[in-house]
């Protein structure tokens, strides 16, 4: 017998299906699993995101938008007015505009909408999801944002206690952040078997997109020997190490590409300007429509974390670059080594000084990725798809309930 519409509700700070951020896809992927298998799934969201409205949207979910003081800025204090403003609305159009709800997932980062999350949930009666895609405050810790003794330490600790505490069940992307969520859950004196790993992956979809060839004409992609990079541009990615290397390797016939915006794509473009960086480009956002196109056509992406002690990370860049056939250069350690171990397709080194080597040793051997990219596909294809994730969350926990 099939199960009863269950009403669900995907609470999250990002939801762009143009720009297909990590959260978006995450968050799209689930909610249209769900939707097309006799669920009713509906996106609680902020007002930034209406841009979707750009393009018909064709889901067979919903999207409440919900008005958010978005300032634009980057820093701390800005993001904080932004994320309690989203927390507010969020639950008081939660409350107004929802009906009875069977189950509620938010998600995190950003963690202060969590708490909005938690309290939309008691109030609506429903079973509650705690999704973390990073850590919060140890990922901030990690990235060296901010120390433990500053009063967002203090918030964001908090919040992820409270939310350990009172989940109902705690969704999580790595097998790195399963195992530091269990810890917390036992010291906290909770169990850990409502820890669940629900990893990210490949879009179905994007594996049959179309190449756009006004985008392979933009950016000479059919002419130059293309390394590029695709994603935020913050602290998190320590991109000035990618132009050391360019610098190293002035020459023509290569070029390097960042795609993406963020707290640090600035003073990326100031280095650039300052130190005539010829072979070097910051293209700005890229639709994620045209993002296949760009890495089908490179013949490196290079995706970096910041430092070493970001073990619990796996950046869902990694499953588009192999997606389309671009070998991944990953610079990190932990989760994220082993999806490059274990496809084969690419290499990863843990020291930035090593960087300019490794892309001259890729570019050197671009024959064996070639040969290697079928049988990385199919392992993708057989345990990394968004759809099956999304059948695996259903099973272990909305069936498992």
């Amino acid at each position: 017998m099939k199960n009863k519409r269950k009403r669900i509700v995907f609470h999250t700070h990002e939801f762009n299906l143009n720009e297909g951020g990590p959260c978006t896809k995450r968050m799209d992927s689930l909610a249209t699993y769900l939707s097309e298998n006799e669920y009713e799934v509906t996106i609680i969201t902020g007002s930034h995101n209406k841009k979707n409205e750009i393009q018909k949207i064709d889901k067979k979910y919903k999207i409440l938008y919900c008005p958010i003081l978005a300032l634009g800025k980057k820093k701390t204090i800005y993001r904080f007015i932004e994320h309690v403003s989203l927390s507010i609305s969020s639950f008081i159009i939660g409350i107004f505009k929802l009906g009875k709800i069977d189950y509620l997932l938010t998600t995190s980062p950003p963690p202060l909408i969590s708490l909005s999350g938690y309290f939309l949930s008691k109030a609506k009666g429903s079973k509650l999801i705690y999704d973390v895609r990073d850590i919060w405050p140890d990922v901030a810790i990690e990235m060296e944002s901010f120390d433990r003794k500053s009063f967002y330490f203090k918030v964001f600790n908090f919040i992820a206690k409270f939310m350990y505490k009172h989940s109902d069940f705690i969704t999580t992307v790595s097998p790195g952040k399963v195992s530091k969520i269990k810890k917390y859950c036992r010291q906290l004196q909770v169990t850990d078997k409502k820890v669940i790993y629900i990893p990210n992956g490949l879009d179905d979809q994007f594996i049959k997109s179309k190449i756009n060839k006004k985008i392979i004409k933009k950016y000479d992609l059919d002419k130059k020997i293309t390394i590029c990079y695709i994603g935020n541009v913050g602290l998190a990615q320590d991109l000035d190490i990618l132009l050391d290397a360019a610098k190293k390797i002035n020459s023509d016939n290569y070029q390097f590409l960042i795609f993406g915006d963020g707290a640090k794509r600035k003073s990326l473009e100031d280095r650039i300007f300052n130190e005539d960086i010829k072979n070097v480009k910051c293209c700005g956002k890229i639709d994620y429509s045209n993002v296949y196109t760009v890495l089908n056509s490179s013949k490196i992406s290079f995706i970096s974390l910041k430092n070493n002690n970001m073990k619990d990370s796996i950046p869902t860049k990694i499953f588009d670059a192999i997606g389309a056939g671009c070998p991944v250069l990953l610079l990190a350690s932990g989760d994220s080594c082993d999806i490059i171990d274990e496809t084969k397709f690419g290499e990863h080194i843990s020291d930035g000084k090593k960087l300019k080597e490794t892309i001259k040793y890729m570019l050197d051997n671009n024959k064996k990725y070639t040969n290697q990219w079928k049988s990385s596909l199919q392992i993708l294809k057989n345990k990394y798809m968004r759809s099956s994730i999304a059948k695996k969350f259903e099973m272990e926990v909305i069936k498992n309930d």
